[in-house]
C-alpha cells in the first residue's frame, strides 16, 4: 500500500505541474512534518501534530459525509436566500420600498412548500433542482469526497477551500486529481484552489468572494457548500463568506423594480415623441475617428491629445464624463447614458448651461427618466436588449443595442461599433483605480468636495494585475 500511495503521490505532482503550476511551485517548497499519513490495516487517515484528523474507518466516514449531502440536496441554497431575504429590510437599502423584496420573498416562500411537498430526493419529481451552478467545498483531506459530489450535484464552477498547502498535500497520496482537473476542463467550468497560507482567514474569504463576484457574477442564486472535516479556520472562513456574499451579488440589487421604472420610463419617453435610433437616425462617416469617453482617473492624462485632435474626430462622452469635458472645455458631439434614475439628470446633467448641451446630440437608453431626454435638443432612444421596454415596442426597425451595460461606456462602445465605425479610440476606461482617493478624472463631479458624489466610499473591493 504504501508503495502506491507513493505512486499517487508522484503522479499527482506531475498533474499539478502540468495544469496548475502555481500550485505545484507551492507543493514543492518545504514541508510541514506536523502533517502526515497514518495507516492502520487498510485504514487511511491524516495525523496534524500526532492528533488524527477523522474518526477510524476514513472510508465510511466519507461514504457517510457524501449520502449526508445527497439527501440534504441544495437546501444551502434556500438557507443563504432566506436568511437574505427575512433579514434585510429593503428600505434600509434602498430608502424606499421596493417590490424586489416583495417577489422575492413570494419566491422563496413557494420553494419552500414545493420542499415541504416534493422531498429533493425524489429525482423522478424534481431532477433539476439536485445541481450546482457553482459550490464551495471547504477541507480537502484525502479528498475522497470531491469527485463523487462534483459528480452528483453537476458542480460548474468548483471553489475548494483549505486551511494549509499540507492538506492539499497528503490528498496526493490518496486522490485521483487529473480526474478532478479534467472534469473541470470543459468551456464555461471553473476549478479554484484557495489555500490559508498566512492564517488570514478574512484575506482569503475576500478573494474568493471577489473570484465568484468576477467570475460567476448570479453563482449565489444556486451554490452548494460542503464541509468535509471540522476546523475553527475553515468555519472562520465559511461564516465571512456567508455573511458577506450577498454584497457582492444581486441580493440587494432590485430587479424588479429596475424592469419596473426602465418600463415606465420608455411608456413615458414614447408619449414625450422621443425618437428611437433606426439604422437610417444618423448618417455617418464610418472612417472617422470616434473618441470614446469614459471618466477614469486616466482620462486626466489624454485630455491633451484629446483637445489636439478634438476637430478631426468625433467625441462620445459617457456618464459622468460629461462633467469633466465641460470643465476641460471639450464639447462632445454625442452624450450616451444609461442609468434608470432621476439622480442622472439632477445629479449629473441638471446644471450643464443650456448653450452647452444643445451642441449634443443625446443618444440614451430606453429606460433612462425622461427629465433627462428632455434637457437636450437633439435626441434619440436606443433600445436596450433583454429589456421589458424594448419588448413591449416589439418592432424591428428600431435599433436594439447588445451588449450596452453594465457600464455605460459598454453603451457608448456598442452603440459607435452598431453605427459602423471602424476607427475607435477609447480614453479614461479605467474600471479602477491604483489610488482610493484618485478614482475618477479629477474634474469629476466625484472629487468635487462641493458634490454629494464627493462623499461616496470608493474601496478595494476587486484585485486585478494591472496595465502599464
Amino acid at each position: 500500500m504504501v508503495e502506491q500511495l507513493e505512486k499517487n503521490y508522484q503522479y499527482n505532482l506531475k498533474v499539478f505541474k502540468a495544469y496548475l503550476p502555481d500550485i505545484y511551485k507551492l507543493l514543492k517548497k518545504n514541508q510541514d512534518n506536523s502533517y502526515s499519513i497514518e495507516i492502520e490495516s487498510s485504514d487511511i487517515n491524516i495525523a496534524i501534530d500526532g492528533e488524527l484528523l477523522y474518526p477510524k474507518n476514513t472510508q465510511n466516514y466519507f461514504n457517510n459525509l457524501i449520502n449526508h449531502y445527497i439527501l440534504k440536496g441544495n437546501k444551502s441554497l434556500l438557507k443563504y436566500q432566506i436568511g437574505v431575504l427575512l433579514n434585510n429590510d429593503s428600505v434600509e437599502c434602498f430608502g424606499v420600498e421596493t417590490i424586489h423584496k416583495k417577489y422575492m420573498l413570494k419566491i422563496t416562500k413557494a420553494y419552500i412548500k414545493t420542499y415541504k411537498k416534493y422531498p429533493i430526493i425524489n429525482e423522478d419529481i424534481l431532477p433539476k433542482h439536485n445541481n450546482f451552478y457553482s459550490a464551495i467545498i471547504y477541507g480537502i483531506g484525502l479528498g475522497y469526497h470531491i469527485l463523487p459530489l462534483v459528480e452528483k450535484f453537476n458542480i460548474r464552477h468548483l471553489y475548494i477551500v483549505d486551511r494549509s498547502i499540507e492538506m492539499l498535500r497528503v490528498s496526493l497520496y490518496t486522490t485521483n486529481w487529473y480526474e478532478i482537473i479534467k472534469y473541470f476542463k470543459k468551456d464555461n467550468y471553473s476549478l479554484n484552489i484557495s489555500i490559508d497560507k498566512n492564517g488570514n482567514s478574512k484575506e482569503l474569504s475576500k478573494k474568493i468572494l471577489t473570484n465568484i463576484y468576477v467570475k460567476q457574477h448570479l453563482a449565489y442564486y444556486n451554490m452548494g457548500e460542503f464541509i468535509s472535516y471540522k476546523d475553527d479556520i475553515l468555519l472562520d472562513i465559511q461564516t465571512n463568506i456567508n455573511n458577506n456574499i450577498s454584497n457582492y451579488n444581486g441580493t440587494f440589487k432590485g430587479f424588479f423594480d429596475d424592469e419596473k421604472w426602465g418600463l415606465q420610463h420608455t411608456i413615458n419617453s414614447l408619449k414625450s415623441d422621443i425618437p428611437i435610433l433606426t439604422n437610417n437616425s444618423i448618417q455617418v462617416d464610418k472612417n472617422k475617428f470616434v473618441f470614446v469617453i469614459g471618466n477614469g482617473p486616466s482620462l486626466d492624462s489624454y485630455i491633451k491629445i484629446i483637445k489636439k485632435y478634438r476637430d478631426n474626430a468625433m467625441v462620445v462622452a459617457s456618464g459622468t464624463a460629461i462633467n469633466s469635458l465641460y470643465s476641460y472645455g471639450v464639447v462632445p458631439d454625442i452624450y450616451v447614458a444609461i442609468e434608470r434614475t432621476i439622480d442622472m439628470f439632477s445629479d449629473v446633467t441638471e446644471n450643464l448651461p443650456k448653450e452647452y448641451t444643445d451642441k449634443i446630440t443625446f443618444i440614451g437608453m430606453n429606460t433612462l427618466h425622461p427629465r433627462l431626454f428632455a434637457q437636450f435638443k437633439k435626441k434619440f432612444m436606443f433600445l436596450k436588449s433583454q429589456d421589458t421596454g424594448t419588448d413591449f415596442i416589439n418592432n424591428e426597425r428600431y435599433r436594439i443595442l447588445n451588449y450596452s451595460n453594465p457600464t455605460v461606456t459598454n453603451g457608448a462602445l456598442s452603440l459607435i461599433i452598431s453605427l459602423g465605425f471602424k476607427n475607435i479610440c477609447l480614453f479614461g476606461m479605467d474600471f479602477g483605480y491604483k489610488d482610493r482617493k484618485n478614482h475618477h478624472s479629477k474634474n469629476s463631479i466625484y472629487l468635487d468636495k462641493s458634490h454629494k458624489y464627493s462623499k461616496l466610499e470608493f474601496k478595494d473591493e476587486i484585485e486585478v494585475e494591472g496595465v502599464d
